[in-house]
């Protein structure tokens, strides 16, 4: 059993070697990961594993934004096609492994190989999630209970945890944005190709977002209040399980607040590429007289027995094990669910490193 694994940037690579040494992979035979670009290729190319460069036979600039419109409305140019080498490797692979559904090289080899498990680095610590449905298919699981031990344990993990996947330096993700780029018109690699000047726009923007989070990292909210968790703008989850924007869920949960007899403070979401509508969530927080506190983890500012507003953010998750009660405007996996049932998923249904 050959695994072929996608890997679309050098992170990726990271994730999955992790992935490989945790007891879900210990009955894999050999492991071909295909490089979608050309920095993860030649950084890792000579570690012992074995690596193969995709390439495509011609490649045009394609018209896509972004490679969430590319999963959305299902489409590829025409152009994009694997060379007899590139094509001869991923069908010979007994499965795909991939990083969430979004890849644009994904539905390049999907043509190739129907077989396919999504990967995704799970909201709890040192876990993943892997699954044959696609991204955020965890709303289709079911889920049994723990006991409070485990409760609380889970919830002390949780007391000092930030997500990993808000770390990622804005000058190193631009250099290897850049060497893909170049070598991609070079090589023919599949990678999703933008212009120079929409890769500097995309780091000054996740740059100047992370600078507005800053601002709010020294705000402490104090007193009794309900809390309102953002999500990063463009989330999947947002996307395909929810009618509701960012702002108009505040708008929502505003009113909400205020029927309660509290006031509402507002997280915004650290992981956020684009500082736009966070200005415009700032904005409108400002207009209203509403406190935006970033200091510390989540939990850190998620209080007992209060009410947690969000769209459908796995926050909410985090927040049922305090036993807040939690309002969700979109459709979350976790509707319903109780303390119990959260540290049976965090704990059973998810994978670990």
């Amino acid at each position: 059993m050959t695994i072929g694994i996608l890997i679309d940037d050098n992170d990726r690579y990271n994730f999955f070697l992790k992935v490989l040494k945790s007891s879900f992979a210990k009955n894999i035979g050999g492991v071909l990961f295909l490089h979608t670009k050309y920095y993860s290729y030649i950084r890792n190319v000579s570690d012992g594993n074995q690596h193969l460069l995709l390439k495509a036979k011609h490649v045009e600039i394609c018209d896509f934004k972004d490679c969430i419109e590319a999963h959305i409305y299902d489409r590829l140019p025409p152009s994009v096609d694997l060379d007899r080498k590139s094509a001869k490797a991923v069908q010979q692979v007994t499965e795909l492994w991939i990083y969430s559904g979004f890849q644009f090289a994904a539905k390049v080899v999907g043509q190739y190989n129907q077989k396919k498990r999504f990967f995704e680095i799970g909201n709890f610590p040192a876990t993943f999630q892997e699954n044959t449905f696609g991204v955020n298919s965890d709303r289709q699981i079911e889920v049994g209970t723990s006991d409070e031990e485990i409760v609380l344990k889970l919830r002390n993990e949780l007391l000092d945890f930030i997500p990993p996947h808000v770390n990622k330096r804005v000058i190193n993700r631009l250099l290897e944005t850049s060497v893909n780029l170049i070598s991609s018109r070079i090589l023919r690699t599949i990678a999703f190709r933008a212009s120079f000047s929409d890769i500097i726009m995309r780091a000054y923007r996740i740059n100047k977002a992370r600078a507005f989070v800053r601002t709010y990292q020294k705000n402490s909210p104090t007193g009794d209040y309900n809390l309102f968790i953002a999500q990063v703008e463009n989330d999947s989850q947002t996307i395909y399980q929810s009618c509701e924007t960012q702002l108009s869920a505040l708008k929502k949960s505003i009113a909400l607040s205020k029927a309660d007899g509290r006031p509402l403070v507002v997280r915004l979401h650290p992981g956020e590429k684009d500082y736009r509508p966070l200005k415009d969530l700032i904005k409108f927080c400002k207009l209203n007289n509403v406190e935006i506190c970033n200091k510390g983890s989540l939990l850190q500012v998620v209080q007992e027995e209060r009410n947690i507003y969000t769209v459908n953010s796995t926050g909410g998750a985090h927040a049922l094990l305090l036993g807040a009660k939690v309002t969700c405007f979109g459709s979350a996996f976790y509707e319903g669910w109780t303390a119990e049932n959260v540290a049976f998923y965090a704990t059973e249904i998810l994978r670990k490193f």
